[in-house]
């Protein structure tokens, strides 16, 4: 069963990533990052431009995402290009998706694909995670 991370809001916590890196270590699950991000940090230079401290900042965060990755065990990031992850869940053969956006991806996933999103809100989203995957926590 493969299962996807939203970094932004979502993996870049400390609580889910004690949930993922979980996943990780029990070694039954295809764990990956499925973010919006751009893969390459110098396509946001629109939002540096003029500002090497801006720029550090982006470069900084961008780092941070694979840190994270790194620490949790997760080697699969999948990079939409600011794309609608809708367009990627199914194509990557993503059963069970985590993210704190849920206007415009939990709802949309839910709505259009195969694939369980669930709303990483902070209160029931993990036995709602580990209840889609069919484990204990």
């Amino acid at each position: 069963m493969k299962v996807s991370f939203d970094y932004d809001g979502t993996l870049a916590r400390h609580d889910v990533q004690e949930v993922a890196k979980d996943l990780v270590e029990r070694g039954i699950f295809d764990v990956c990052i499925l973010t919006t991000r751009y893969s390459n940090p110098s396509k946001y230079k629109r939002l540096w431009e003029g500002s090497e401290a801006g720029k550090q900042y982006l470069l900084d965060q961008h780092q941070e995402l694979f840190d994270v990755a790194k620490k949790v065990g997760i080697t699969e990031i999948n990079f939409t290009e600011f794309e609608w992850k809708t367009k990627f869940v199914d194509k990557l053969g993503i059963d069970v998706h985590l993210d704190d956006n849920f206007r415009e991806e939990v709802s949309v996933i839910n709505w259009k694909n195969k694939t369980k999103a669930i709303y990483c809100d902070g209160v029931g989203w993990k036995k709602e995670l580990y209840d889609a995957l069919g484990i204990e926590e």
